[in-house]
């Protein structure tokens, strides 16, 4: 439903969507077909070479988007938090030691968030009024194209070299945005993919955001 809500606020004054049913065909007039925005392999075949692409992203696009949104949506109440933790419920990629990343963060004013539970008006006004986003690498980060210019954004993964380190990169500069990455061994019987569990040094993200 999130994917349909943003469309619909993407489209032009008097103009709606349609939604179809999987299977039925149609015909249409002229037929628009919309790119993904960015795309990297969720994980990588055995023996493939080194290096893939890590993601195109237009700035004057996605500002674009991001302040026509703004102008559809609003402001939220300002009682949203400033200071966002994100915490995620996958099967992969699992921070194992997420509660005490949460722990040690309160003290520094950030609120726990679970975005995936937020519709997408919600996600909008609770991420373009953050200044600070940290968490463990996952599709919700791709909020970070709402949050304001200069937003610190602090990403946590396992420190594997085939990551796709410049996808967030390449889009938080597109909007004038900064990362930090935080990696960590990996943690547990996953394996040593991209996708393994692993662990952080609580330090190294406290370090990243400015305190001690």
């Amino acid at each position: 439903r999130t994917l349909v809500d943003s469309a619909d606020l993407m489209l032009p004054e008097g103009v709606r969507s349609i939604q179809l049913e999987p299977g039925p065909s149609g015909g249409v007039g002229a037929l628009q077909v919309v790119s993904a925005a960015g795309y990297i392999p969720f994980d990588r075949r055995p023996g493939a070479k080194e290096g893939h692409s890590h993601g195109l992203f237009s700035g004057s696009a996605l500002r674009s988007m991001r302040e026509h949104l703004a102008s559809r949506i609003g402001p939220g109440n300002g009682e949203q938090p400033r200071r966002l933790l994100l915490r995620r419920n996958s099967a992969y990629r699992a921070l194992k030691n997420e509660q005490e990343l949460e722990e040690r963060l309160a003290p520094h004013g950030f609120d726990v968030v679970y975005p995936e539970r937020l519709d997408f008006v919600e996600q909008f006004q609770l991420f373009s009024g953050a200044e600070m986003v940290v968490g463990a690498t996952g599709a919700a980060f791709a909020n970070l194209i709402f949050c304001p210019p200069q937003t610190h954004i602090v990403i946590c993964l396992s420190a594997h070299r085939e990551h796709s380190f410049g996808y967030w990169q390449g889009m938080a500069a597109a909007v004038g945005n900064r990362i930090s990455y935080v990696l960590g061994p990996v943690a547990g019987a996953r394996g040593a993919g991209v996708h393994a569990d692993y662990r952080i040094d609580v330090a190294d993200v406290l370090q990243a955001i400015g305190v001690r």
